[in-house]
C-alpha cells in the first residue's frame, strides 16, 4: 500500500521553511530584472505568489537547455539529484566526480553478508525520511520508484511549528534565530528543562540555534537500506538510452581547486589535471569545500565566512550482529523503538521488522552525537567490512552497557548472555571520514539562519556557481 504521506505529519520543516522564503524572493527578484511579465514593484508586489513546491514543480513550458559544460563536485545524494535534473532536460555534457569510490555520500547502508537473513544490514548514515509536508513529494517518489517505504515508530518531538503561514513560521523563526537552545531552556522553569533536554539529546547541542532541535513526529524508512536510493540515481545517471549516452560517475576523484575568470570556471583535479566549466554545482559539505582552495571565486567576505563557520557535528553508530533478535521477546521493544540512557551508549535503535527469532539480527546498539561522539569515537577504528571481536575495547563497553541497561527488565539479558550472542560488528565514527570532513550533518548557530543560510541559497560567480544540499 503506497504511504498516506499527505497527512503523514502537520509538521513543517524549520529549513523548508526558510528555503521557501528565501526561494520565492530570490525568484520575485530575479525576474524583476527581466522583461516576462513580471510584476512590477510596488504596494502589490508583496503579494505575488509563486507555486507551491511542497507538493512537487507545476507543469510548465520545457525551459531552453543551459548551453557548456557542467562540473558537480559529489556524488552524495544532492549531486545525484542534479545530475538526475540535468538528465531529465535532455543535457548530457556535464561531469560529475567523487572523492570517495561510491556514490551516496552519506547516505551509507552496512550489509553483514555472512548474515542468512532478510534484513543484514544497517543504515551507517541517514536511516529516515521525515514525514513533513515539503517531503510529500519525495516520499510520493521514492515509493513509486522503489515500494519499500516503511513508516516506523513515531519519534518523540521536543516541539513542532503548526502554523500553516509561511510568515507566522517565518516570524517563529526569526524570533528564535539569535538564541541558540541553552539560552532558551534558562528562560524556562527546571521541571521543564528537564523534559526539553530528554536523555538522548547531547547536551552540547544547546549551543546552536533553538531551530535546530525541533523535531518532526513522523518518519520513514527505506526496505532493503536507504543505499537503495543513491544507488538507483546513479543507474540512471550512467545508463545510455536512445535519448542519452549515459554519463559515467567517476568516483576516486577529488577536487582540490576551484577558480572563475572570463566566464569559466578552472576545477583542479587532485591528480593534477584542469578542466574548464561553464557551471559547477557544489553538493560536498561546506567543510569539504572549505579545504579546496577557493580563493579564485571571488567570493563575498560573507559567503566565505559562513561557509568556515558553519558547524558540523558528530556522530558514531555502532551496530551488532546477534545470533536471534533477543529484544524481540520484550513487548517494550517487539516492534522497534529506541532505549536513551546517560551510559555512554547513549541511545540503541531496535529494528521494526522482524525475521525470525532462529536467524541471526542487527542491532544498532549505540548512537551517539555531539561529544558523546567524540568519546565513543575514540574507541573506534572505521572499517569498510563487518569484524568478529569481543575482546575489543569498543565491543566490551557496549555490551556492558546493554546489560546495565536491561538489568532492570524482568529477565533481561546478562553480559554473559549477550557475549554468548554476539556474532560481529561494525563501528562507524564520522568525524574519522576525511570525505565527511569533521562530521555528520550541519548544525547552523545563533544568527545563521538569517545572516548565512540565505547566502547559501543563492548563486555565486554570475548565478553560475551553487553549494547544493547541506544547504
Amino acid at each position: 500500500m503506497a504511504p498516506n504521506v499527505s497527512t503523514a505529519s502537520r509538521g513543517i520543516s524549520l529549513r523548508a521553511v526558510i528555503a521557501r522564503k528565501i526561494l520565492k524572493d530570490y525568484v520575485k527578484k530575479e525576474l524583476s530584472k527581466q522583461s516576462l511579465n513580471a510584476p512590477t514593484p510596488g504596494p502589490d508586489w508583496q503579494k505575488v505568489e509563486l507555486p507551491d513546491f511542497s507538493i512537487g514543480l507545476p507543469p510548465q513550458d520545457p525551459a531552453p537547455v543551459p548551453t557548456g559544460k557542467v562540473c558537480i563536485i559529489g556524488a552524495g545524494m544532492a549531486g545525484l539529484v542534479v545530475a538526475n535534473g540535468l538528465r531529465t532536460i535532455g543535457k548530457d555534457d556535464f561531469d560529475i566526480v567523487e572523492a570517495l569510490d561510491r556514490t551516496g555520500g552519506r547516505v551509507y547502508t552496512q550489509t553483514f553478508p555472512d548474515l542468512s537473513t532478510t534484513h543484514n544490514y544497517y543504515d551507517v548514515g541517514a536511516m529516515r525520511i521525515p514525514g513533513i509536508a515539503s517531503m510529500n513529494s519525495d516520499l510520493n517518489a521514492a515509493y513509486s520508484a522503489f515500494q519499500t517505504l516503511v513508516n516506523p515508530i513515531a519519534s518523540p518531538t521536543t516541539g513542532t511549528i503548526t502554523s500553516t503561514s509561511e510568515d507566522d513560521a517565518w516570524a517563529t523563526l526569526m524570533g528564535w534565530d539569535l538564541n541558540s537552545t541553552r539560552q532558551w531552556l534558562q528562560t524556562l522553569p527546571l521541571n521543564t528543562v528537564t523534559k526539553e533536554q530528554p536523555l538522548g539529546t547531547p547536551m552540547s547541542w544547546s549551543d546552536t540555534v533553538k531551530a535546530e532541535t525541533i523535531d518532526t513526529s513522523n518518519w520513514w524508512r527505506m526496505e532493503g537500506g536507504m543505499y537503495i536510493a543513491p544507488d538507483a540515481c546513479a543507474s540512471l545517471i550512467e545508463t545510455p538510452s536512445e535519448s542519452y549516452p549515459g554519463v559515467p560517475i567517476q568516483l576516486g576523484k577529488t577536487v582540490t581547486a576551484i577558480a572563475y575568470e572570463g566566464g569559466q570556471f578552472q576545477v583542479t583535479f587532485g591528480d593534477g589535471t584542469r578542466n574548464s566549466y561553464a557551471y559547477v554545482f557544489n553538493t560536498t559539505t561546506m567543510s569539504c569545500l572549505y579545504q579546496m582552495d577557493i580563493s579564485g571565486l571571488g567570493l563575498s567576505e560573507d559567503l566565505y565566512t559562513g561557509i568556515r563557520t558553519l558547524s558540523y557535528d558528530r556522530s558514531c553508530k555502532v551496530a551488532i550482529a546477534f545470533d536471534h533478535p533477543w529484544w524481540d521477546n520484550y513487548p517494550a521493544t517487539a516492534n522497534g523503538g529506541t532505549s536513551s540512557t546517560d551510559l555512554p551508549i547513549r541511545t540503541v535503535v531496535y529494528p521494526n521488522w522482524n525475521d525470525g527469532e532462529e536467524n541471526p539480527a542487527v542491532l544498532i546498539a549505540s548512537y551517539t552525537w555531539a561529544q558523546d561522539a567524540s568519546r565513543m569515537g575514540a574507541l573506534i577504528n572505521n572499517s569498510s567490512t563487518p569484524v568478529k571481536n569481543l575482546s575489543d575495547s569498543l565491543i566490551q563497553l557496549v555490551l556492558s552497557n546493554l546489560a546495565k541497561l536491561w538489568s532492570s527488565v524482568p529477565n533481561g539479558p546478562s553480559l554473559q548472555d549477550l557475549q554468548k550472542w554476539y556474532l560481529e560488528h561494525h563501528s562507524w565514527a564520522w568525524s574519522h571520514d576525511p570525505e565527511a570532513a569533521g562530521g555528520a550533518f550541519a548544525l547552523f548557530g545563533p544568527g545563521q539562519f538569517s545572516s548565512v543560510y540565505p547566502l547559501f541559497q543563492q548563486g555565486a560567480c554570475d548565478n553560475n556557481f551553487f553549494m547544493c544540499g547541506e544547504a
